[in-house]
């Protein structure tokens, strides 16, 4: 940390340098072309060192990502607007539950790259259980699938708590 100082020093955008191979293969095969550049990273954005020639770090937003994190921002404003208009015992699980699904939903669907372990985007839980020193990690997407499940469970309840909390209300 102490030769990255945690500062943002490049933005990339890996998609614009593949535009001229986009329009040559989604003429021989349209869906599998828009498949592969939907996980393809739109924006990277990291630490890259002068001194190596590597990025230390970087963040990578692709389709899906970026897509979640807009559902996030929706879901998040319609609960907590609603949240403000209903009683404050209420108001308060709405908050708690609303935010534990939105923070673990959100980690569930981001990516990194670090310099001394990936040679691309991978999960950040992955990162994390790998410098902890975890191994046999084989079934991480599977890991993945079921924090993001569980972060709209969590979701789910604060919307369902918001409901029965304005209906109560109107009689």
């Amino acid at each position: 940390m102490l030769a990255n100082v945690g500062l943002v020093n490049n933005v990339h955008f890996p998609v614009l340098n593949s535009l001229p191979l986009f329009t040559t293969m989604f003429e021989q095969n349209a869906w599998e072309t828009v498949y592969i550049f939907s996980n393809k990273s739109l924006i990277s954005i990291g630490q890259f060192d002068d001194r190596s020639g590597l990025y230390l770090w970087t963040l990578e937003l692709d389709v899906n990502t970026l897509l979640t994190y807009a559902l996030v921002c929706g879901v998040g404003t319609w609960l907590f607007r609603h949240a403000a208009t209903t009683p404050r015992y209420a108001s308060g699980s709405i908050y708690k539950w609303s935010i534990a699904g939105f923070l673990i939903l959100i980690f569930s669907r981001t990516y990194v790259t670090v310099l001394g372990h990936c040679a691309g985007p991978t999960w950040v839980g992955y990162v994390a259980l790998f410098g902890l020193g975890a191994e046999q990690l084989e079934i991480i997407s599977t890991w993945q699938w079921f924090i993001a499940a569980l972060g709209v469970t969590l979701i789910l309840i604060a919307v369902r708590k918001t409901i029965s909390s304005s209906s109560s209300n109107i009689f």
